[in-house]
């Protein structure tokens, strides 16, 4: 009995998280950022030494989409037609946040990919994802113009996502 306890307790986590991840109210799972000011961050501009990527710089001007991506990240590659899909909104901007990522990695993701982003922050040392609470890549977060946060996606982007959460978080963002 007690070989098969190790091979037991698996059984229920596993259980437990197929549950948890394929549940039917994923709003449950509801961000305690929702519909409130967006944490502020400043990291590096990609590309740029001198310059930074902030929250001041990101709003004021409509909505922005704000996306957690890494090379190195599968699912980043999934949701990446997604998020060029976003970039062509009118009056939509969106800011991607690199994770922890070499930079010779990011530009060869860019360069297979497209960079759909108005600028790029470079979160090397993950500060930035911690004040947003990603607990894993990808997550996107919709940032109306005066910095809250309307919407937040956690895992890749897919067509369904973008026509039934996506579109409707900018939309409501456009009204705040």
């Amino acid at each position: 009995m007690m070989r098969f306890l190790p091979l037991l307790a698996f059984a229920v986590l596993a259980v437990a998280l197929w549950v948890g991840l394929y549940r039917e109210d994923q709003e449950a799972l509801r961000s305690t950022f929702l519909d409130e000011p967006a944490p502020t961050f400043e990291v590096p501009l990609y590309g740029a030494e001198d310059e930074t990527l902030s929250l001041a710089s990101m709003t004021g001007e409509g909505p922005a989409v704000l996306n957690f991506w890494a090379s190195w990240c599968g699912p980043c590659i999934v949701e990446h037609p997604e998020i060029t899909k976003l970039s062509k909104l009118d009056g939509v901007r969106v800011f991607g946040i690199n994770y922890k990522d070499k930079p010779e990695d990011a530009q060869r993701f860019l360069d297979r990919y497209g960079n759909p982003f108005t600028a790029i922050g470079v979160d090397q040392r993950g500060r930035a994802a911690i004040e947003y609470g990603v607990a894993a890549l990808p997550e996107t977060f919709v940032i109306s113009g005066e910095g809250k946060v309307i919407y937040k996606h956690t895992g890749p982007i897919g067509p369904g996502d973008y026509e039934n959460k996506l579109l409707p978080a900018i939309e409501a963002a456009r009204g705040e």
